[in-house]
Protein backbone atom coordinates (compact mmCIF):
# COMPACT_ATOMS: atom_id res chain seq x y z
CA UNK A 1 0.00 0.00 0.00
CA UNK A 2 1.35 3.41 -0.93
CA UNK A 3 1.46 6.28 1.56
CA UNK A 4 0.90 9.12 -0.87
CA UNK A 5 0.14 12.53 0.55
CA UNK A 6 -2.60 14.15 -1.40
CA UNK A 7 -2.61 17.80 -0.48
CA UNK A 8 -5.22 20.43 -1.23
CA UNK A 9 -4.24 24.02 -0.51
CA UNK A 10 -6.53 26.98 -1.05
CA UNK A 11 -5.01 30.28 0.13
CA UNK A 12 -6.29 33.84 -0.25
CA UNK A 13 -9.24 32.78 -2.40
CA UNK A 14 -11.91 34.68 -0.48
CA UNK A 15 -14.06 31.55 -0.27
CA UNK A 16 -16.87 32.23 2.19
CA UNK A 17 -18.52 28.81 2.04
CA UNK A 18 -17.08 25.34 1.51
CA UNK A 19 -19.91 24.50 -0.87
CA UNK A 20 -17.90 26.37 -3.50
CA UNK A 21 -15.24 23.63 -3.32
CA UNK A 22 -16.27 20.20 -4.55
CA UNK A 23 -14.97 18.20 -1.59
CA UNK A 24 -16.53 15.00 -2.94
CA UNK A 25 -13.73 14.86 -5.50
CA UNK A 26 -11.16 15.13 -2.70
CA UNK A 27 -12.09 11.96 -0.85
CA UNK A 28 -8.47 10.69 -0.98
CA UNK A 29 -6.94 13.89 0.38
CA UNK A 30 -4.76 13.52 3.46
CA UNK A 31 -4.08 17.24 3.90
CA UNK A 32 -6.50 20.13 3.41
CA UNK A 33 -5.23 23.67 4.00
CA UNK A 34 -7.89 26.37 3.68
CA UNK A 35 -5.96 29.26 5.21
CA UNK A 36 -6.65 32.94 4.86
CA UNK A 37 -9.99 32.77 3.10
CA UNK A 38 -13.34 34.23 4.13
CA UNK A 39 -14.99 31.15 5.64
CA UNK A 40 -17.88 32.27 7.82
CA UNK A 41 -19.49 28.91 8.57
CA UNK A 42 -18.15 25.40 9.05
CA UNK A 43 -20.88 22.78 9.01
CA UNK A 44 -21.05 19.15 10.05
CA UNK A 45 -21.11 17.87 6.48
CA UNK A 46 -18.33 19.99 4.94
CA UNK A 47 -15.58 17.39 5.41
CA UNK A 48 -17.68 14.24 5.41
CA UNK A 49 -16.35 12.69 2.19
CA UNK A 50 -12.66 13.09 3.15
CA UNK A 51 -12.14 9.92 5.20
CA UNK A 52 -8.33 9.87 4.88
CA UNK A 53 -7.78 13.41 6.14
CA UNK A 54 -4.79 13.62 8.50
CA UNK A 55 -4.05 17.38 8.59
CA UNK A 56 -6.60 20.18 8.44
CA UNK A 57 -5.94 23.89 8.67
CA UNK A 58 -8.77 26.40 8.80
CA UNK A 59 -6.49 29.14 10.14
CA UNK A 60 -7.00 32.80 9.29
CA UNK A 61 -10.72 32.58 8.56
CA UNK A 62 -13.32 34.77 10.28
CA UNK A 63 -15.78 32.05 11.41
CA UNK A 64 -16.88 32.38 15.03
CA UNK A 65 -18.67 29.07 15.51
CA UNK A 66 -18.02 25.51 14.52
CA UNK A 67 -20.54 22.70 14.56
CA UNK A 68 -20.03 20.02 17.20
CA UNK A 69 -20.21 17.30 14.53
CA UNK A 70 -17.78 18.89 12.04
CA UNK A 71 -14.93 16.44 12.64
CA UNK A 72 -16.90 13.34 13.70
CA UNK A 73 -16.29 11.42 10.45
CA UNK A 74 -12.59 12.30 10.27
CA UNK A 75 -11.25 9.29 12.15
CA UNK A 76 -7.67 9.65 10.86
CA UNK A 77 -7.26 13.32 11.77
CA UNK A 78 -3.93 13.99 13.49
CA UNK A 79 -3.51 17.77 13.35
CA UNK A 80 -6.02 20.65 13.39
CA UNK A 81 -5.18 24.34 13.16
CA UNK A 82 -7.96 26.78 14.10
CA UNK A 83 -5.65 29.74 14.74
CA UNK A 84 -6.50 33.32 13.83
CA UNK A 85 -10.23 32.59 13.69
CA UNK A 86 -13.12 34.17 15.57
CA UNK A 87 -13.75 31.09 17.75
CA UNK A 88 -14.83 31.89 21.30
CA UNK A 89 -15.43 28.32 22.43
CA UNK A 90 -15.20 24.75 21.22
CA UNK A 91 -18.11 22.35 21.70
CA UNK A 92 -17.17 19.71 24.29
CA UNK A 93 -17.75 16.80 21.88
CA UNK A 94 -16.19 18.34 18.77
CA UNK A 95 -13.22 15.92 18.82
CA UNK A 96 -14.94 13.00 20.55
CA UNK A 97 -14.37 10.66 17.58
CA UNK A 98 -10.88 11.87 16.70
CA UNK A 99 -8.90 9.39 18.78
CA UNK A 100 -5.72 9.91 16.73
CA UNK A 101 -5.57 13.70 17.09
CA UNK A 102 -2.03 14.63 18.18
CA UNK A 103 -1.86 18.41 17.70
CA UNK A 104 -4.42 21.15 18.21
CA UNK A 105 -3.58 24.79 17.49
CA UNK A 106 -5.97 27.61 18.43
CA UNK A 107 -3.72 30.64 18.73
CA UNK A 108 -4.61 34.30 18.29
CA UNK A 109 -8.35 33.67 18.63
CA UNK A 110 -10.87 35.13 21.10
CA UNK A 111 -11.19 31.67 22.70
CA UNK A 112 -12.58 32.20 26.20
CA UNK A 113 -12.75 28.66 27.49
CA UNK A 114 -11.57 25.16 26.75
CA UNK A 115 -13.20 22.31 28.60
CA UNK A 116 -11.09 19.73 30.37
CA UNK A 117 -13.73 17.19 29.26
CA UNK A 118 -12.91 18.04 25.64
CA UNK A 119 -9.23 17.39 26.33
CA UNK A 120 -9.84 14.04 28.05
CA UNK A 121 -11.42 12.70 24.84
CA UNK A 122 -8.11 13.31 23.08
CA UNK A 123 -5.95 10.55 24.51
CA UNK A 124 -3.26 10.87 21.79
CA UNK A 125 -3.07 14.65 21.95
CA UNK A 126 0.46 15.68 22.88
CA UNK A 127 0.56 19.29 21.69
CA UNK A 128 -2.03 21.91 22.58
CA UNK A 129 -1.41 25.51 21.63
CA UNK A 130 -3.76 28.28 22.67
CA UNK A 131 -1.43 31.23 23.05
CA UNK A 132 -2.79 34.75 22.64
CA UNK A 133 -6.39 33.82 23.48
CA UNK A 134 -8.80 35.11 26.11
CA UNK A 135 -8.32 31.99 28.23
CA UNK A 136 -5.82 33.94 30.30
CA UNK A 137 -8.79 35.65 32.01
CA UNK A 138 -9.86 32.31 33.47
CA UNK A 139 -6.44 30.77 33.91
CA UNK A 140 -4.17 33.58 34.95
CA UNK A 141 -2.41 31.20 37.28
CA UNK A 142 -0.34 28.54 35.48
CA UNK A 143 -0.75 26.09 38.36
CA UNK A 144 -4.54 26.10 37.83
CA UNK A 145 -3.99 25.57 34.14
CA UNK A 146 -1.62 22.68 34.78
CA UNK A 147 -4.24 20.94 36.93
CA UNK A 148 -6.82 21.24 34.15
CA UNK A 149 -4.60 19.67 31.47
CA UNK A 150 -4.73 15.85 31.37
CA UNK A 151 -1.44 14.03 31.99
CA UNK A 152 -1.19 12.64 28.45
CA UNK A 153 -0.73 16.15 27.01
CA UNK A 154 2.91 16.98 27.53
CA UNK A 155 3.36 20.19 25.56
CA UNK A 156 1.05 23.15 26.12
CA UNK A 157 1.77 26.51 24.53
CA UNK A 158 0.04 29.25 26.47
CA UNK A 159 0.45 32.99 26.09
CA UNK A 160 4.15 33.70 25.72
CA UNK A 161 5.41 30.66 27.53
CA UNK A 162 5.37 26.92 27.13
CA UNK A 163 4.10 24.70 29.92
CA UNK A 164 5.70 21.30 29.54
CA UNK A 165 4.44 18.32 31.49
CA UNK A 166 6.71 15.35 31.74
CA UNK A 167 5.16 11.93 31.72
CA UNK A 168 6.86 9.33 33.86
CA UNK A 169 5.90 5.71 33.82
CA UNK A 170 6.36 3.48 36.82
CA UNK A 171 7.38 -0.07 36.13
Amino acid sequence: MQNNVISVKVFHSYISCLRFINLNSLYLATEVILQNNSLLHISSYDFHPIDNLVRLSLAQNPFEMINKDTFHQLFNLRSVDLSYTGLRYLPVTIFKHNKHLESLYITHAPLEYISSELLYHLTNLNTLSFSNTLISKDYGNLSLLAMMIPDHIFSVHYEYCCLVKFITKCS
